[in-house]
């Protein structure tokens, strides 16, 4: 096969001394004595360690110093018919990987400071847009307080931030919605304080006038008898506003209690008419509408609904005016109407019609009567009914009241 020089020339890995200089050294390929094949008389070993290693058949690879240079050294054992012949160490300068290292650890170190600069600018710029939602929703939250709950938190896209921002503004609706509910009941609460004070007032200021008048002097029989019936009068206007503020009071916690029947509208509106047939103006009729029409509830509220609308409705109509009550049926539900031809409502106090203590006389002045609480008494138990009540009205030409009830069918 021929003698190992032979063999190390046909070696395809073996290249040339000279290719690389600077970076590969010339093989040294060595009997078992470190000769080399060749020929040569001094000895070609790079590393006594790893040659001894060779020459035990290992193969190793490992990093030394050749004339005060770094080099990788890979020793590998010769072998021929399974023994080892010789060793063959091949040395590569590390010195140009080295230097390599160095100039990319200065050109890393010139350039990281640039870099982390960028770095940080690019951080700064996808944080500030990251968390510009948040500091708008900390600026519209500063913005809301409870005199002011109309601000909300600003929903753009469809990420995270704007579905806590809808989940936040849906709060904000539900809170506002109930401030604004218990502003109206305080509200409501309070007007009906000072109206009630105000209407209990006058008739104990009657009733106080008449009684110390009757103990300061003597007093003919006519003359207590006129004072006693004062008094009365002004009794009955305290009871008929206590009555109907517990009648208000029982529906607003849901304990008014409603008989459930199936009512004649003609039997409950001819109560009615008969009830305001002694009040000043013109006489109340009834439409020629069908007799057998009935309305499920209750006869003594329903009575009372119409006499009070019917009663409002002479009060302010002249005595050559009229005053029509008819009711149609449709749908399930019977319409009832109360026309008059009266003075009307004004377009700016209609709105308040039928809040409790309302009057479109503000003076509260009795030469027409009404203690502010009859149409709120009626919308409240039509309601209780699962009705409906609205007026119509034209200042100068009329108005017209309608109830909107549950048709009962027999």
């Amino acid at each position: 096969m021929g003698g190992p020089n032979e063999l190390f020339r046909r070696m395809p890995w073996r290249r040339p001394f000279g290719h690389r200089p600077n970076d590969e050294l010339p093989p040294a390929i060595m009997d078992l004595k470190g000769y080399p094949f060749e020929g040569g008389a001094e000895k070609s070993i790079l590393n006594q360690t790893a040659f001894n290693e060779a020459l035990g058949g290992r193969e190793t690879i490992r990093t030394i110093s050749i004339k005060g240079h770094p080099a990788r050294l890979c020793t590998v054992p010769i072998r021929s018919d399974g023994k080892i012949i010789g060793v063959v160490q091949v040395a590569r300068s590390l010195t140009s990987v080295y230097d390599e290292l160095r100039h990319l650890s200065r050109t890393v170190l010139l350039i990281s400071p640039l870099a982390l600069l960028l770095a940080g600018l690019c951080g700064a710029l996808l944080t500030g847009r990251a968390l510009r939602p948040v500091r708008d929703f900390t600026v519209a939250a500063r913005s809301i307080s409870a005199d002011n709950l109309n601000s909300r938190l600003p929903v753009k896209g469809g990420d995270e931030f704007a579905e806590l921002a809808s989940t936040f503004n849906s709060t904000l609706d539900r809170l506002q919605d109930a401030i604004e509910r218990l502003a109206e009941s305080l509200e409501q609460q309070r007007r009906l304080t000072a109206d009630a004070s105000h209407e209990l007032r006058t008739p104990l200021t009657v009733i106080k006038a008449h009684t110390s008048l009757a103990l300061s002097s003597k007093r003919t029989v006519a003359q207590s008898t006129a004072t006693i019936r004062t008094i009365d009068q002004a009794a009955d206007i305290m009871s008929r506003i206590v009555q109907d503020l517990l009648l208000l009071a029982r529906a607003d916690a849901g304990q008014l209690a409603i008989q459930n029947d199936k009512i004649l509208l003609r039997e409950a509106a001819g109560i009615a008419i008969d009830a305001v047939s002694a009040l000043d103006g013109p006489d109340a009729v009834i439409g020629a509408f069908d007799p057998e029409i009935r309305v499920a509830g209750d006869l003594h509220l329903l009575t009372r609904v119409f006499t009070n609308i019917l009663s409002n409705a002479k009060r302010h109509t002249p005595p050559d005016g009229s005053v029509t009550l008819d009711a149609s049926v449709e749908g399930g539900r019977v319409t009832v109407k109360v026309t008059d031809t009266g003075e009307g409502i004004p377009p700016e106090a209609l709105p308040h019609i039928g809040e409790r203590f309302y009057r479109v006389d503000t003076s509260r002045a009795r030469t027409k009567g009404g203690t502010g609480l009859g149409l709120a008494i009626c919308r409240t138990i039509v309601e209780a009914h699962a009705g409906t009540l609205s007026i119509e009205s034209i200042q100068g030409d009329g108005t017209v009241v309608t109830v909107v009830l549950p048709q009962a069918l027999s």
